[in-house]
This record gives structure tokens, sequence and C-alpha cells, in this order.
């Protein structure tokens, strides 16, 4: 399923490294670094849950991000991993 530009309201980018996790919203405008651990990843599936995005892209990264793939979909946000 494609979402038109249009109807897209809010949605959520993640760059992901071993040791951080850089996060960028787009409406309303926000980033912010969380360490890439578990608690941390917990506690940024709740905030983005709050931020109610239509997606969240996460950039593939050798498997690093695949806890936080999990985490997020566990949640019930709609997740897609993207190459770098």
């Amino acid at each position: 399923m494609t979402d038109n530009p249009a109807t897209v309201r809010c949605s959520a980018g993640i760059d992901v490294s071993k040791d951080s996790l850089d996060i960028f919203i787009d409406a309303p405008a926000e980033e912010y670094r969380v360490a890439n651990q578990t608690g941390d990843i917990a506690a940024l599936a709740e905030r983005l849950k709050a931020s109610a995005p239509d997606h969240v892209v996460v950039k593939a990264s050798g498997g690093i991000e695949s806890a936080l793939v999990t985490a997020l979909a566990a949640s019930g946000l709609t997740v897609c991993r993207v190459s770098p």
C-alpha cells in the first residue's frame, strides 16, 4: 500500500547506529536522540505512539535495527525498514 503524500499527517524517521537512535518527527517537528538499548527502545515506542505517526521509517543498519523494528511493530506502529 502506498500512501498519498497529501494524506500522510505525521511520519517519523529513525537513523540507527550501534550506540544511538536519532529520531525525527515531522508534525510537529521534533528531533531527539536516545540510546540504542532495550529500555530506551521501549520508552521510544511509547513516545512515538503518543505522536501517532502514520508510519515510522527505520534505516537498515546491518541488523542492529532489528530489536527496534520488532519493538515498534509490537507496539502497533507501522514500520518500514529501508536501505540507507
